[in-house]
């Protein structure tokens, strides 16, 4: 199976700005199989948070997607993210 490439432009980033941030699993299938893969899936978003300067203010982790409200607390390099 291939994927089309589907340019887009850059994200504009900003500091101190407020995102929602959303993941949609293709065909409506479910994204965590149980509670260790939701462990995890948290795991490495806080660690991306704190790595690219993140707060998580909410978050939802449903059976086919996940969305989560966080604030950029200063603009990244584009190194650390």
């Amino acid at each position: 199976m291939s994927f089309a490439q589907v340019p887009r432009k850059e994200r504009v980033e900003y500091g101190r700005a407020l995102y929602h941030v959303m993941d949609l699993c293709n065909r409506l299938e479910a994204i965590f199989c149980d509670d260790r893969d939701r462990e995890v899936f948290l795991k490495t978003r806080g660690e991306a948070s704190e790595r690219c300067g993140w707060r998580v203010h909410c978050y939802v982790l449903m059976g086919n997607l996940t969305t989560t409200c966080c604030l950029r607390s200063r603009k990244p390099s584009k190194k650390e993210c």
